[in-house]
Order: C-alpha cells, then structure tokens, then sequence
C-alpha cells in the first residue's frame, strides 16, 4: 500500500540536500510504500523484489493519472525485527534511523526507531526536484561508528572510500576505484606514469578522463561515498577540527588548459593562471586524519577584492565551508565539530551567519582590529586580558608565547548594518 510520505524526516531530507522550504514544497512529489506483506509459508524465490520492481513499475503513471502529480522518490522503514532484504535486493538505499516518534502515537511516547530507504523513481529525480549535488550515500547500519583507519587497508581502501560512487555508469565508478588504487602506489606521480606497463589500466584511466562531458561525472559525486563515511569516524569523537584552507595550482604551462583564473598577479604582469583550491580537512584532537569532506576549485578574476560586491567576494568561500560542514555532521548529537579557519575568513558575514544559523563553532584566527563598543580596538581587549603566559604540561623553551581570551561583542560595521542587523 503506498500513501503520504513522513512530513520531516532529518535524514531523509539530508540526504535529499534540502531545507524546510524546498521540503513543503516538493512533498507531494514523495511517497510512502506503507505496508508490504508476504504471509508466512508462501516459498516462492526472488517473489517480494520481483512484486516491489512490477508495483514501482507503473507507480509515477498510475500516480499522475489519479492525482495529476507523478512521484519522483520513494520512501519505507524496516522495523527492527526486520533484516529489509528484499529492500536491499531491489536497491533500496539506507539513508538513516527515525527519531522513535510514530505518526499516530501519543505526543512525547517513544516507539522502535526503523531504518528509513529510499528508491528513486526517475534518474534525475534530483535535478527535478531542484536539487543541486549528489545524494549522499550512507555505509551500512553497521559502519555508522567508524575507528579512524577502519576500513582503510591497503587492499580495500579505494572501494570503501570511492566505490558505489553515483557517477552515471557502473564501468565509470569502476574505473574510479582502479585510479584510485593505483594512484595510492605512487602518491607523487599521475594515474598514467604509476600505471606505466599495464596498458589496461592506462586505457581505463583514460576514458574516465575523457567523459567531460557526462554530467554525472562531477568532483561531488567522486567524493560522495567518502563525504558519507567521514561522519561515520566523527561520530566516535567527543572533539572534530574541520580545518579549512586553500591552495593554489599552478597550470599556466600546459598551453591548452581552459577555464583558468588568476591565482596571483604581480604589478605590471598578466598573472599566473590556475586554479584555487578550497579544502576542509577534518582531524580529531590528536591530529588524526578523519577525512577530507570538502574539495572545491574556484577560477579567480584576479580583480581587487574592495571593489566587488560581498556575494563574489572570497569570503564567501570560508562561509560555503562552515554551511557545508555544518550540514555534513547536523546528526552528531554527542561530537562537538570546531570550524577552523585563517585570518582570510574574518568576516562579519561568517560571524553574523553562525549567530543566525548556528552550526560548528569557530575558531578564525583574526586579521581586522575592530572597534569595539568600549572606545578600544579588538587588538587592544585582547592584550590586556589575563592569561597563562605558557602552555602548561610543556618544557620551557627559548619562544615567548600567551594565551589570552575574553568575550567581547563584535559590532557591525555602519556600512553593512542594515544589512546584517536581526
């Protein structure tokens, strides 16, 4: 029996990748296969998948004929006495457990939560929808607490962190594997040079690479399966740094090379074209790398920052990257996540937009003395404020070093208060 599908549901709509305004929108293009049985003692192989492929068939037709609206997504729940094997036959895809609250329970009474799946109707379901990226593919019910190197030996590394990986073609997310198992052989040399000799894999590589033009073939889909397993190992700390950065890549040599930006440009030059590369790298508080769940690459104009409007500013890069982080660990109840940033990201945009949204808290180091409400500068508060003069449980050693810290209140500047000010 298929119905409505749950008004909100954390997990299915992460990943969906929508907030509240696009759900209610977008709900009637959802349903919910409510009851599927199968009596005991009928013993008829591949019988439910066979009967949930017949039903699902015909679903989005029968649906828009009646209601006018053809289905995009579909959604179940596999109670926990249930193993959701037929689900699982026909590509269900497990996208996380309800919060033990039942539609037609009593207000604050608390039944089993299930695993909630989910099977697409259509292709590009996502892009119908208006949804921009890949969906997020969760690991297993069994791997959503991962150690830190957990599946990550050296002989099922690239399948775990890039298999499944939704880039149109099963042969395409093969390649991808294979490229990444040959690449970790020689980490400073290309696909091509660490597969010298085997004239296979050289051929395969090549073909990935020569598939621009597919539009699932994205630098979201590639990292999908890793960005859903990086959670995973979060989830078993109490403290997660998600350090973001950038980088800049020099590729002003190959002659052919298009959609180039300027990373830097000295007086009287052209500039130097590449690319930049803003990265967030998470780490627990040891140091231990978790994942690296953001890589992005931006073409810079190479005009003067003071001169564009705050939407193309760069600074809106650093505030991508918080949103995203904040929207990659929103399930980590027990796991505090520590957005940490350069003074590049001093911004009162990320500061304005972290009261407003909340998410991972920050740690920027600044970069702007503002003025602050006492007629003293931020620079000022911070060297008057008292503090251990060095790190304690340390040698002493010949750097001179404080640590300081105060609570103060950041002003809005007059030039942005009407636009920032709650």
């Amino acid at each position: 029996m298929v119905g409505a599908p749950a008004l909100v549901l954390k997990p299915r709509d992460r990943w969906i990748g929508r907030d509240a305004a696009d759900r209610k929108a977008h709900l009637d293009r959802m349903v919910g296969l409510a009851r599927f049985l199968i009596r005991p003692g009928l013993a008829c192989r591949t019988l439910a998948s066979t009967v949930l492929g017949l039903c699902l068939g015909r679903l989005a037709d029968d649906n828009a004929a009646r209601y006018g609206v053809a289905p995009l997504p579909v959604e179940t729940f596999v109670g926990p006495a249930h193993g959701g094997i037929s689900l699982r036959a026909t590509n269900r895809i497990h996208v996380g457990m309800t919060a033990g609250r039942g539609r037609c329970s009593a207000a604050g009474a608390q039944v089993p939560a299930k695993g909630i799946r989910m099977y697409p109707l259509v292709r590009d379901w996502r892009r119908r929808l208006g949804v921009a990226g890949p969906a997020v593919l969760l690991p297993p019910q069994s791997a959503w607490r991962l150690a830190p190197g957990e599946g990550l030996d050296r002989d099922h590394w690239a399948q775990t962190e890039f298999g499944g990986a939704p880039v149109g073609k099963a042969a395409l997310a093969r390649r991808l594997v294979a490229s990444a198992r040959i690449q970790a052989t020689a980490p400073m040399k290309t696909v091509f040079t660490a597969a010298c000799g085997d004239a296979a894999a050289v051929q395969g590589s090549c073909r990935m690479i020569d598939c621009p033009d597919d539009p699932a073939l994205t630098l979201e889909a590639i990292l999908a399966p890793h960005r859903a397993r990086t959670p995973c190992r979060m989830r078993a700390q109490s403290t997660v740094l998600a350090i973001q950065d950038g980088s800049d890549l020099n590729v002003a040599t190959p002659w052919a090379c298009k959609g180039l930006g300027v990373i830097a440009k000295a007086r009287g030059s052209a500039g130097t074209l590449g690319l930049h590369r803003p990265t967030t790298f998470a780490v627990n508080t040891d140091g231990v790398p978790l994942g690296l769940p953001r890589i992005a690459f931006e073409a810079p104009d190479g005009q003067a920052e003071k001169s564009k409007p705050t939407a193309d500013k760069k600074t809106q890069c650093w505030l991508q990257g918080w949103r995203d982080i904040t929207r990659l660990t929103a399930g980590l109840a027990n796991t505090r996540v520590i957005a940490v940033m350069d003074r590049e990201s001093d911004a009162i945009d990320l500061f304005c937009a972290w009261r407003d949204e909340g998410g991972a808290d920050l740690l920027v180091r600044t970069t702007h003395g503002r003025g602050l409400a006492e007629e003293t500068t931020l620079f000022e508060t911070m060297r008057a404020a008292r503090g251990p003069t060095a790190f304690a449980g340390r040698e002493a050693r010949p750097a001179q070093c404080a640590r300081r810290w105060q609570t103060v209140d950041l002003p809005i500047p007059k030039c942005r208060s009407s636009e920032l000010t709650r």
